[in-house]
Parts: structure tokens; C-alpha cells; sequence
């Protein structure tokens, strides 16, 4: 890899600076200190469906903690990330169940739950998460045996019952839902893995300071032009199996063609994927969302598998928590700048 900056810069390689989450000792003690808040913040909010819904929301805020540590300086800043996390996440997870319950015919279903988990029981969760155990081929075969149990239950029932293509087609639904889950499973591990690679202790990050502007030249021949105020996270494995960065600032990515993995820029809680295309990023500290202009090509824009295409030309402002819409000419300007 190779980076230089303009006359004022040393093309030095900066660390990254200290972090309230230095490690997952002190994930934890942040989780013991704030679960029982959180928890209350987050039935709060969800009302009824707590008893279902609130363990989630507050387990999920730790996830993403966790996945965004770098960004975090003070306690404070912690606790503010969670409490607004929580909050986003119960408006979230209410619309959901509530869309759920309509496609189903039934908006007043009742809510079920064996018991609500302890603290323990919620940082196990949290563990299995950060470490990816969920999705590891030992998980894998149990949610198929699992399936396969479901699904041999089912065959038993209907072949008493008389009806000869019953079984065939229950059979056939539990295939197709174990590929499903076998699919969902395998993009959520490629999210551990770039989540895991970028939050690693041997990260390189490559910073200007203000009035400092640079380029960075990336191992796959990725070239970044970055403005000032502007940082760069890049894994350490970073190779033809690893292309992902984090921004924090603003860049043009000048994406090398024919290679077959995805490059992808991880902007706050944005995803930016591209293949061989040229496009700008904006998404500093303190703006209320992240800008995309896409300069040549095509990229997709999303979180997770929920993802837009836009071509050349076109520009999409994301905040926070929400979907994307079409950027004004001032933002797209203040993007391009």
C-alpha cells in the first residue's frame, strides 16, 4: 500500500486515538452498569411488546456499540450512542411486529415469551454475536437438524390424514426454508467478517488533519482521495478477500476494476458497495447523514441486505436509522466539495 498527502502532510501512518471501549472487558462493565437503564428506557417505549421485544432492542444496542467503539471517546459518548441506539431500535422493532401482524391478520395477536433473560443470559447473547457462533458451521447444522426434525413431524401428521402430496409439499417448504436460512446465515457472516476485520487492534488508519488533503493507494490499487478532517480505517487482511474500508470524513474512491469480491465503504451505519466505479463519500462526525455521489458506475446503498442501486449521476442522502432519499443540489454540492 502506498499513500502520500499534499506538501503540508508526512505520509505517516496515524493509530488510531484512545477509545472508551478499549476491550470487551470494558463492553462489559459498560453493559453492567447501564442494562437495567437501558431495559427500562426500552419498555418504556415498546409499551405491551416489551416482554417480547425489550431483551432484543437492548442486546442489539450493545452489538452495535461494540461494532462502532472506534468512534467513541468518553463514557459519555457511550451512553449517548446506546440511549438514542435503544430508542431507534424500539421504533423499529414495534413497526416491524406491527407489519407482521397485518400480513398475517392479526394486529392484536398476543405477545409470547418464556421468560424474560437475566443480565447473564443477555451478555451471552451479546457474546455469541460479537464472536459470530450464531452463524458457525456447528449452528448451521443444528438449525438443519432442527428443520429436518420440523419438518419430519409435519410428513407424520399429513400421511395420516390421507393426502398424499401434503407431505411433498411440506418437505419441499422445509428445503427451501433451510437454503433460506443457510443464505441468510452465510451474508451475516460476511457482515461478522468485515465488522470484526475493521473493529480489529491491527487496523492501519491513514488521517489528514485540517487544511491537509491526501491519497492513499490501497494493496488491490483502490485509489482514495481524501479531504481534510478526514479517516481511513483499513483491515489489516485487507487483500482481494477483505476489500473494505471505514470513513469517517470525506473521499472519492476510484474502485480498481476485475476483481471479483465487492469493495465496500462503511460510512456510520451505512454500507457502500461498488465494482470497478468511481464515488464520493461524505459522512463526517457531526453531519445529520451520510451523502453518496456516484461520480461513474453503479453502487448499492443500504444496511444489511436492505439495499438501493443508484447509477452514474446520482446522488442519496441516508441518515441515521432511516432509508435513503435523492440528495438536493446543495447537499450533493456540499458532498462533492
Amino acid at each position: 500500500m502506498s499513500t502520500t498527502f499534499d506538501r503540508d502532510g508526512d505520509g505517516v501512518l496515524r493509530p488510531s486515538p484512545n477509545i472508551a471501549l478499549a476491550d470487551e472487558e470494558s463492553l462489559h462493565r459498560t453493559f453492567l452498569s447501564e442494562y437495567d437503564a437501558l431495559t427500562a428506557e426500552a419498555r418504556a417505549d415498546l409499551g405491551p411488546e416489551a416482554v417480547v421485544l425489550a431483551p432484543k432492542v437492548v442486546e442489539g444496542a450493545f452489538v452495535r456499540l461494540w461494532d462502532s467503539r472506534a468512534r467513541f471517546r468518553t463514557p459519555a459518548d457511550v451512553r449517548a450512542f446506546l440511549v438514542e441506539d435503544v430508542h431507534h431500535a424500539a421504533a423499529r422493532a414495534l413497526s416491524r411486529r406491527m407489519a407482521a401482524r397485518r400480513l398475517a391478520g392479526n394486529e392484536h395477536a398476543d405477545a409470547h415469551a418464556t421468560h424474560d433473560p437475566t443480565p447473564e443470559e443477555s451478555w451471552k447473547h451479546i457474546q455469541r454475536a460479537l464472536h459470530g457462533e450464531v452463524h458457525s458451521p456447528q449452528a448451521l447444522a443444528e438449525a438443519a437438524a432442527v428443520s429436518r426434525h420440523g419438518a419430519a413431524e409435519h410428513i407424520n401428521v399429513a400421511t395420516h390424514e390421507g393426502n398424499p402430496w401434503i407431505p411433498v409439499a411440506l418437505g419441499g417448504a422445509a428445503l427451501a426454508a433451510l437454503l433460506g436460512l443457510a443464505a441468510w446465515m452465510t451474508h451475516l457472516s460476511a457482515d461478522a467478517k468485515y465488522a470484526k476485520a475493521l473493529n480489529a487492534t491491527d487496523v492501519r488508519v491513514v488521517s489528514s488533519t485540517s487544511g491537509r488533503i491526501g491519497i492513499v493507494t490501497l494493496d488491490d490499487g483502490t485509489k482514495a482521495r481524501f479531504a481534510p478532517e478526514t479517516k481511513i480505517t483499513i483491515p489489516k487482511n485487507f487483500g482481494p478477500e477483505m476489500r473494505a474500508v471505514r470513513l469517517e470524513g470525506s473521499a472519492v474512491f476510484d474502485v480498481a476494476p476485475g476483481i471479483e469480491q465487492q469493495f465496500h465503504v462503511f460510512a456510520k451505519d451505512v454500507d457502500v458497495v461498488a465494482k470497478g466505479t468511481s464515488f464520493t463519500v461524505r459522512a463526517y462526525p457531526g453531519d445529520s447523514a451520510v451523502v453518496v455521489v456516484v461520480n461513474e458506475g453503479s453502487v448499492a446503498i443500504g444496511r444489511g441486505k436492505e439495499k438501493v442501486d443508484v447509477a452514474t449521476g446520482n446522488a442519496l442522502f441516508v441518515p441515521p436509522h432511516t432509508d435513503g432519499r435523492a440528495a438536493t443540489t446543495a447537499e450533493r454540492e456540499e458532498a462533492d466539495g
